[in-house]
């Protein structure tokens, strides 16, 4: 590892820790302990919820800022990042929208090292509140979010016809029922390439109750006219349009496609209420 990328990573654990009001020298302990409560408060969800209803989960859950901070870390580790940026650069991408952002390294990680807008969407909820703080605290960044719904439910509103070079969906399919259906959605949304990672479904071995989708992406956006076109052992693959299948071409949509952070938090959750250069405002 880096010290680059070190230095990223406790970057992510200090405003983790500030926003949030952990200790540092109790984060560790609170994030095994918290990635352990989640699952067993997803138990106890589906059980009043035989449908299971992730999104909403994943919205009113308070231990879900443990595991996507494990996975924000875990991203590094795997150099996930580090391919996301070298992929930008081939596919030469001047917007990215980051779906399932999450925490949003991800989309942080490559505004800050490529210079490019980046859009991140997501379920509100606390760890979105976390977001849109850490978004505030990069006032020079061309950053921008929006609610994941009202990206792919509105064809109506400015970001629900909004066209992006790449398009980054890590860590989300398996956690979506209907994923085809999400991908037919955000493939229209995309003009040049898709990073996806757990391409082949679901593996056998996979013990994670929280993973409730077991078909392949890569056969799902094969049939709807993409190819894989870059994979890396150990890393998300990235598929971009086939012109010899491709049935939905792109639609690049004028106007203006980054919008500068501002406004206020969905939810006070506990943490610091403002941060230099004012709040992202969700559009």
């Amino acid at each position: 590892m880096t010290p680059e990328i070190q230095t990223r990573i406790d970057t992510l654990r200090a405003e983790f820790c500030e926003f949030f009001s952990v200790p540092p020298d109790e984060l560790e302990q609170q994030m095994r302990a918290g990635v352990w409560a989640l699952r067993q408060e997803w138990d106890e969800w589906r059980e009043r919820r035989p449908n299971g209803d992730p999104v909403g989960f994943y919205m009113l859950s308070r231990h879900t800022k443990w595991s996507w901070l494990q996975w924000a870390i875990a991203e590094y580790e795997y150099g996930w990042l580090e391919e996301a940026a070298a992929g930008c650069r081939e596919f030469g991408a001047e917007s990215v929208l980051d779906f399932g952002a999450g925490m949003g390294e991800a989309g942080l990680y490559l505004a800050e090292t490529l210079g490019i807008p980046v859009t991140f969407a997501d379920t509100t909820g606390w760890c979105w509140n976390f977001l849109l703080w850490r978004m505030a605290r990069r006032p020079a960044l061309r950053l921008a979010a929006v609610e994941a719904r009202r990206l792919t439910h509105c064809s109506t509103c400015r970001k629900g016809r909004e066209q992006f070079d790449v398009v980054l969906c890590l860590e989300v399919l398996e956690h979506i029922p209907d994923s085809p259906a999400l991908l037919k959605r955000l493939q229209s949304r995309c003009r040049k390439a898709m990073m996806v990672s757990g391409e082949n479904g679901r593996p056998p071995d996979d013990a994670d109750p929280l993973h409730v989708w077991a078909d392949s992406p890569a056969k799902t956006l094969e049939e709807i006219g993409w190819k894989l076109t870059r994979k890396k052992p150990g890393k998300p693959a990235w598929f971009a349009r086939n012109p010899e299948k491709d049935s939905e071409p792109a639609v690049v949509v004028s106007g203006d496609r980054v919008r500068e952070p501002r406004g206020k938090l969905l939810i006070s959750p506990g943490g610091p209420q403002s941060a230099p250069g004012g709040t992202p405002e969700v559009i």
